[in-house]
C-alpha cells in the first residue's frame, strides 16, 4: 500500500489504488480545502507497476518544488513532497509506496485501519467503513449516518467565558443547529471572527473584511504558524466528522498570500472579556489575550 503524510498536521493517509484529491467533498477521497485547489484536483493511482501522480487542476500540482505537466503521469518516489494548488499550500510527503492491499478503513474517525481476512465481517454502530480492494473498485459500508441537506447559509455563535479560557461554538446550517462544544482551537476562530466583526463595524468592504497577517496572528496568539495550521486542521477535521454526509461543508477559513480570515460575517459572540458597542444594538468583543 502507499501512504502520504501531511507535513504540518502529521495526518497520515493510506492511498486507494485510485485516489482522488480535490475540493468536491462527495467525490474526493482526500479533501483539499485551500482556495488554490480545484474540485477534482489530482489523482494518485497504481498503474500495475508503480504509483503515479496525474494533475487535472487549474493552478497546478508541485512535486519537490516543481510544477508537473497537466494530465501527464508522474512516477512517484519515496520522499517526494507534493503541494496541491501552490507551493504555499498544504505539503504532503510520500512515506510508503508498496503495491496495493485490500484494506478496511474506518471513515468516521477513531479506530485504526485493518487488513481483513476473507471471512472477516466488521460491524460497528453509527460508523462508516470503506473497503479498499487491491483493484480500483471500492465499496462504502454505511450504518446510521443521517442525511444533511446542502446549504449555503451558515451562521456561527461563540459562547466565551469571562476569562476567555473556554470557547464553545455552535454552527447553524439550513435551520439545524450543531453544537461543536468546547475545543482549544476554537479560540483561534474567535480571534478571526472578532477581526471580521471589527472590520464590519468600520465599514470595510466585504472582500477586505477580516484579513489578518499570519505573522501578526502568531504574535497575538503566542504560537508558531505551524501550530496555527494544526489548529485550523483540527477544526476542519471536527467539521468533517460532524457533517460526514453533507455534500456542502462550511469553509470557515479563507486564505490569500500571507493572510487568513474568518469566512463568515454572520457571527454572534456571547460573553468574553471587554465589550465595546457596535452598530445598532449588537456588541462585539475585541479584547485579545
Amino acid at each position: 500500500m502507499a501512504k502520504i503524510i501531511n507535513i504540518n498536521t502529521e495526518e497520515k493517509v493510506t492511498l486507494m489504488p485510485q485516489h482522488l484529491f480535490g475540493r468536491q467533498f462527495n467525490a474526493s477521497h482526500s479533501l483539499l480545502l485551500e482556495a488554490d485547489s480545484s474540485r477534482m484536483h489530482a489523482t494518485i493511482f497504481w498503474n500495475g507497476r508503480v504509483w503515479v501522480l496525474q494533475d487535472f487542476s487549474r493552478n497546478g500540482t508541485y512535486v519537490n518544488g516543481k510544477r508537473i505537466h497537466r494530465r501527464r503521469e508522474y512516477h512517484l518516489h519515496l520522499g517526494d513532497l507534493i503541494n496541491f494548488g501552490s507551493l504555499s499550500g498544504e505539503a504532503w510527503r510520500i512515506v510508503e509506496l508498496s503495491s496495493p492491499n485490500s484494506l478496511l478503513i474506518l471513515v468516521t474517525l477513531g479506530l485504526p485501519t485493518m487488513v481483513p481476512k476473507v471471512t472477516e465481517l466488521v460491524s460497528r454502530r453509527s460508523q462508516v467503513w470503506l473497503f479498499i480492494g487491491a483493484s480500483s473498485t471500492t465499496e462504502r459500508l454505511q450504518n446510521n449516518v443521517p442525511d444533511l441537506e446542502t446549504v449555503e447559509q451558515v451562521s456561527i455563535q461563540f459562547m466565551v467565558s469571562q476569562n476567555e479560557e473556554h470557547v464553545a461554538m455552535k454552527l447553524t446550517m439550513g435551520g439545524q443547529v450543531y453544537d461543536l462544544g468546547q475545543r482549544n482551537h476554537h479560540y483561534l476562530l474567535l480571534i478571526l471572527a472578532r477581526k471580521r466583526l471589527e472590520d464590519v463595524i468600520k465599514g470595510v468592504r466585504a472582500d477586505e473584511q477580516g484579513w489578518i497577517d499570519k505573522e501578526l496572528l502568531s504574535k497575538i496568539l503566542g504560537q508558531s504558524e505551524n501550530h496555527i495550521n494544526i489548529q485550523i486542521y483540527r477544526f476542519r477535521k471536527q467539521i468533517v466528522q460532524l457533517l460526514s454526509n453533507s455534500s456542502s461543508l462550511p469553509q470557515a477559513i479563507e486564505r490569500r498570500t500571507r493572510e487568513i480570515r474568518f469566512a463568515y460575517d454572520n457571527v454572534n459572540i456571547i460573553g468574553g472579556a471587554e465589550v465595546i458597542p457596535t452598530k445598532g444594538t449588537s456588541t462585539a468583543r475585541l479584547k485579545r489575550r
